[in-house]
Parts: structure tokens; C-alpha cells; sequence
């Protein structure tokens, strides 16, 4: 009955005029609504289009998320790639490195010098500029993503300690996935040249004091703080044990 119908209404009969195929269709509807197959083959049809409106705004909550989430790496990259006063992480690494040097060797070798004194004991200027440098750095470093980082250490633990769990299972993945950062890499040594850079000063002022050789352990301080302290501290013991 479809088929006849669109082959009747489909024709250009001649002498027959647009209202009188209208009304003829519209006396034929009833019928058709009344046919099983002809229902089916509509629904059939409309099916798809029901879905793909029902799709259309998940799939567009979809692109949003997407777009937000690139937008949130990619404003964290360019907070990364900006640096510290729009210097690099890695310059600011080796510069920072490269004016530790020559501090070190004054200490080490020339603690009693005047320079050494005025520049390095007397004086708080080199750990009061690290500890600015630190703090422009951590700003940075928490705009890339480590406050999220951090957030994400203290849920697994507070996690863990609600399921009882044992230490172990603590996820410190999101954290150490963040040291691949320029920042926060440069935001760790920063904080290991200043926290070395104190202890290879209390280091060298108590050689002065005590009369003990400390450019080893003031040296070792450099890279490796405690082993510098622990250095100092055996050689005060044996130094003493010697000359006693």
C-alpha cells in the first residue's frame, strides 16, 4: 500500500490540481497509521535520528572535557616552559650550581679570609637570595601541576589510613610523575643548595672554633649534606682522640 501510495502521488496527472492530491493524502493517512509495517518501517527510520540526538550531547560533553583538559596542559606547559622571570629551569640549575662553586672553595679552603667572613658568615645575602629564588620557583612549580600532585599523595594516604592499610600502599606515583617537571626538578635543588649551603657554613664556623680541619666535610657537604655532617662529626671525634 506504501509503494502504491508513492507511485500514485508521485505521478504528474494531468487535470489534476495540488489541492485535490493534498486532500487525497491527507484522506490516506488514517490508513497508513493503522498499518503494522508501515508503523515499523517509520520507526525503523526514526530510530537512528532518536539516537543520534540522544548521542549529540554526550558527545559534546565529551569534547568539552577534552578541550578543558587540554587547555589545563597546556596552561600548565607554558607556566613550565615560562621558567623563573622568564628564565629557563635549566639555566637557572646551572647558574644557580655555578655560583655555589667558588662559595664552597672560599669556605673550604679560606674560612678564616676576610672575604669568606664578610660574604658568606656575616652576611645573609646569598641564602636570603636562594630562599627568594625558592619561593618564585615553588610558585611556578605549584601553577604546573604540584599542588595537584601533592593533593593526590595526601588522598592515597588518607585512603590508606582510612582502610587500614599498611604504609606501603601509599600511591606516590602522582608526585614522583611530577619531578619530570623543569620546575620542580629546579625547586628540589634549590632547596638542597640552600639547606647544604647552612650546613657547610655551621661547618666551617665550628672548624674555626674548635681548631678541626673541615674543607673535606665542608666539600662533601656540596652534593651530599648529612654525609658532610656526619663527616664533621667523626672527624671532631678521632681530631680530638689525636690531640688529647
Amino acid at each position: 500500500m506504501a509503494t502504491s501510495l508513492r507511485s500514485c502521488l508521485g505521478k504528474s496527472t494531468p487535470g489534476l490540481s495540488t489541492a485535490w492530491r493534498k486532500q487525497q493524502t491527507i484522506a490516506i493517512i488514517p490508513e497508513l497509521s493503522s498499518n503494522a509495517d508501515v508503523r515499523g518501517a517509520v520507526a525503523a527510520a526514526a530510530g537512528p535520528r532518536r539516537l543520534a540526538i540522544r548521542a549529540a550531547p554526550a558527545a559534546a560533553s565529551t569534547a568539552a572535557a577534552a578541550t578543558c583538559k587540554g587547555c589545563c596542559c597546556g596552561a600548565s606547559a607554558s607556566v613550565a616552559a615560562a621558567g623563573v622571570f622568564g628564565v629557563s629551569a635549566a639555566t637557572w640549575f646551572t647558574a644557580s650550581s655555578a655560583l655555589m662553586v667558588p662559595m664552597y672553595g672560599l669556605m673550604a679552603f679560606f674560612p678564616t679570609l676576610r672575604l669568606t667572613r664578610d660574604l658568606l658568615f656575616n652576611s645573609c645575602a646569598l641564602y636570603v637570595g636562594l630562599s627568594l629564588l625558592y619561593a618564585t620557583t615553588l610558585v611556578g612549580a605549584w601553577q604546573a601541576g604540584l599542588g595537584t600532585a601533592l593533593a593526590g599523595v595526601v588522598s592515597s594516604v588518607h585512603s590508606a589510613v582510612l582502610a587500614g592499610c599498611a604504609v606501603t600502599a601509599i600511591d606516590l606515583s602522582p608526585l614522583a610523575a611530577m619531578f619530570s617537571q623543569p620546575l620542580v626538578t629546579l625547586l628540589s635543588w634549590l632547596h638542597l643548595l640552600a639547606l647544604d649551603a647552612l650546613m657547610a657554613r655551621e661547618i666551617a664556623l665550628d672548624g674555626i672554633r674548635t681548631s678541626n680541619p673541615t674543607a673535606h666535610s665542608v666539600l662533601l657537604c656540596f652534593f651530599f649534606g648529612p654525609m658532610g655532617l656526619l663527616s664533621h662529626a667523626l672527624t671532631r671525634l678521632l681530631w680530638g682522640k689525636v690531640h688529647s
